[in-house]
C-alpha cells in the first residue's frame, strides 16, 4: 500500500515537473523568436548605418578633392561634417539600443531563474509536507 502511494506520488511529481519543463521550453523558444526578429531589425538598421558611413566616406574624398580643385569650398565640407555627425548619431543609438536589449535579456534570464528556483523550493516543500 505504501508502495503505491509512493509510486503514485513520484507519477504526480514526474508529471508536475514535465509541465514545468514544458512551460520552460515554450518560454524560452518564445524568447528566442522575439531575439531573432529583433537582432533582425537592428542588424538592418546597422547595414543601414554602415551603408551610411560609406557614403560619407566617399562624399570625404569627393569634397577633399573638390577642395583642392576650388579651394573656396567650405559650404561643401560642412555639409560632409553634418552628415557625419548624423551617421554616428545614428551609430551611437544602435549600440545603446542593443545594450539596452542584452541587459533586458539578462533581466528575463534572472527572472527565469528565480522563478525555477521558487519552483523548486515550492517542490520542497510539498515533498516535506507529503513526508510528515
Amino acid at each position: 500500500d505504501q508502495t503505491r502511494q509512493l509510486i503514485g506520488w513520484l507519477y504526480e511529481k514526474v508529471g508536475l515537473l514535465q509541465r514545468a519543463f514544458h512551460s520552460l521550453s515554450d518560454v524560452l523558444v518564445e524568447e528566442v523568436d522575439a531575439l531573432r526578429v529583433r537582432a533582425g531589425a537592428h542588424e538592418a538598421l546597422m547595414d543601414s548605418v554602415m551603408a551610411q558611413a560609406a557614403e560619407v566616406a566617399l562624399i570625404k574624398q569627393e569634397v577633399a578633392l573638390l577642395s583642392q580643385a576650388h579651394p573656396g569650398s567650405a559650404t561643401l565640407a560642412s555639409q560632409l561634417a553634418s552628415q557625419l555627425a548624423a551617421a554616428r548619431a545614428a551609430e551611437a543609438a544602435l549600440r545603446a539600443e542593443m545594450r539596452s536589449l542584452a541587459d533586458e535579456n539578462d533581466a528575463r534570464r534572472h527572472e527565469q531563474a528565480a522563478s525555477r528556483t521558487a519552483a523548486e523550493r515550492e517542490a520542497r516543500a510539498e515533498r516535506s509536507q507529503r513526508a510528515k
